[in-house]
C-alpha cells in the first residue's frame, strides 16, 4: 500500500505518515536529520551528516549515533529515507508533501487571475517561522542552517505578500490589498514602507479614520521596537490623509 509522508515545517514541526502523527523519534537529532534531508533534497555523505549533528563527538561515536538515527527513521518512515553505503538522501520518488517546497513552488510564477488560487494556497502554508520552537542541543552547525532557512522563508513570505498586495491594488481590489498588507505587518511590524502602503490603501478605500489610526500604530511600533520617529515621507502622507488629499 502506498503511504504518504507529510512534513509540516512552518511553525512547530509535525510529521505524519499514512495520516498518523509520527511520534517515535529516538531524539531531536533524529527529527533534525529527517528535516534536513527533506529540505535540502540532495544526497549527503555520512561524514557530512555526522558532523552536522554530532560534531562535538569523536568520529566513530558520531557515525554510530548517525547509524542509530537512520535505523530509527527507517522504522518510522520506511523508504522515505534511502540509506546507501556512502550516502543518505530523501526519497522524492515516494509520495510526500513538504510545506516548504509547496510554499516556494506556489509563488514561482507571477500572480495572474489564473494563478491566484495557487498563490493564496502557497501563502496559507506559512503558519509560522521555519521549525519554530524546535531546538537541537550541541548541534551548532544544524542550528546555523535553521537560522539561514528561517530568514530565507521569512523574506520569501514578506515579498510574496508585498507582490500579491500590489497586484490586487492594480486590479482595483483594495480590500484584498489591505488584507495582505496587514498580514505582512504582523510578520514585520517595523516595516515603515508597509505602514505607508496600508495607510494609503485605507484612505483610498474611504477608511480615513482607519488610515489615521494606522499612522498612530506605526509611530508607536517604531518608537517601541526601533527607537525612531516616522520619517518625513510617512509624516507627509498622514498630513495628506488628514487634509483628504489622497486620491482614490
Amino acid at each position: 500500500m502506498t503511504r504518504l509522508l507529510e512534513l509540516t515545517l512552518f511553525g512547530s514541526p509535525v510529521v505524519r505518515y499514512n495520516g498518523q502523527p509520527v511520534t517515535g523519534f529516538r531524539s531531536s537529532k533524529a527529527q533534525a536529520l529527517l528535516y534536513y534531508l527533506a529540505v535540502t533534497g540532495r544526497p549527503h555523505t555520512r561524514p557530512t551528516l555526522a558532523g552536522l549533528l554530532w560534531g562535538d563527538q569523536p568520529e566513530a561515536a558520531a557515525r554510530a549515533s548517525l547509524s542509530k538515527c537512520l535505523s530509527n527513521l527507517r522504522d518510522l518512515v520506511g523508504d522515505a529515507v534511502l540509506v546507501e553505503r556512502q550516502t543518505v538522501v530523501f526519497n522524492r520518488n515516494q509520495p510526500y508533501h513538504l510545506d516548504t517546497e509547496g510554499f516556494l513552488a506556489g509563488m514561482s510564477q507571477p500572480p495572474t487571475p489564473e494563478a491566484l488560487s495557487t498563490w493564496q494556497a502557497a501563502l496559507a502554508l506559512y503558519r509560522g517561522d521555519f521549525l519554530e520552537g524546535f531546538y537541537v542541543r550541541e548541534a551548532p552547525d544544524f542550528e546555523q542552517w535553521v537560522l539561514i532557512q528561517r530568514v530565507h522563508y521569512r523574506e520569501a513570505v514578506v515579498q510574496g505578500l508585498h507582490t500579491l498586495a500590489n497586484w490586487h491594488e492594480q486590479q482595483g481590489d483594495l480590500p484584498q490589498a489591505i488584507t495582505h498588507t496587514r498580514r505582512l505587518l504582523t510578520l514585520e511590524p517595523w516595516r515603515e514602507e508597509a505602514h505607508r502602503q496600508l495607510m494609503t490603501r485605507l484612505a483610498r478605500s474611504g477608511q480615513r479614520a482607519a488610515a489615521l489610526a494606522q499612522f498612530e500604530s506605526c509611530r508607536r511600533i517604531l518608537e517601541e521596537e526601533v527607537g525612531v520617529e516616522p520619517d518625513g515621507e510617512t509624516v507627509s502622507l498622514v498630513e495628506a490623509i488628514r487634509s483628504d488629499k489622497v486620491t482614490r
